[in-house]
């Protein structure tokens, strides 16, 4: 099994059907604001992608990685953005782990060292928070596509126990997957 693989696919899978679902609402619902997250839908789609951008500049050797959360552009530029910077954090992530530097160390923004494999967990754990505080609040009430939210919001140490107790089998959920909530 390829457990790093299989983490990242989640957390492609996750966030890119929660951006689909919530495509649904207007502009006035993705900024309506929302009690949690970082104020509204939109922002808190913008601060996860962000986040998977800043921290792969890290890990890329950037010593001060770009950090865009403003909360402009349209939501077909935030699917756009998202699978771009996904696509990059996950090619990163396995370039790491296949040249055995997933324990290499960089030292971020604050000083702090940091290891690259921790990075990687806690971008991913981070992006797991917050499509839980957009789900199962104004995303869910996109109408019948709601149903394809099952298994967004769930800790992906969670999701692997469930999917993953044979890996032979073991899948991501792909929306046909999905059942009423």
């Amino acid at each position: 099994m390829d457990l790093l693989g299989n983490v990242l696919e989640y957390d492609r899978w996750a966030t890119t059907t929660l951006l689909e679902v919530s495509s649904g609402l207007t502009d006035a619902q993705l900024d309506q604001p929302i009690d949690a997250g970082h104020g509204t839908l939109r922002a808190t789609f913008t601060h996860i992608i962000a986040t998977i951008e800043f921290w792969s500049g890290f890990m890329a050797g950037e010593t001060e990685p770009a950090h865009d959360e403003s909360a402009g552009g349209s939501f077909a530029e935030l699917s756009e953005r998202h699978a771009r910077a996904s696509s990059n954090f996950a090619s990163l992530a396995r370039l790491l782990r296949d040249e055995g530097r997933l324990d290499a160390t960089y030292t971020d923004h604050y000083k702090v060292r940091k290891s690259m494999g921790g990075t990687i967990l806690n971008v991913v754990f981070h992006n797991t928070e917050h499509r839980g505080t957009a789900h199962p609040g104004p995303a869910r009430r996109a109408g019948p596509a709601r149903s394809r939210l099952r298994g967004v919001g769930l800790p992906v140490a969670q999701h692997l126990a469930g999917r993953a107790s044979n890996s032979r089998n073991y899948r991501i959920p792909r929306r046909s997957d999905a059942m009423a909530i």
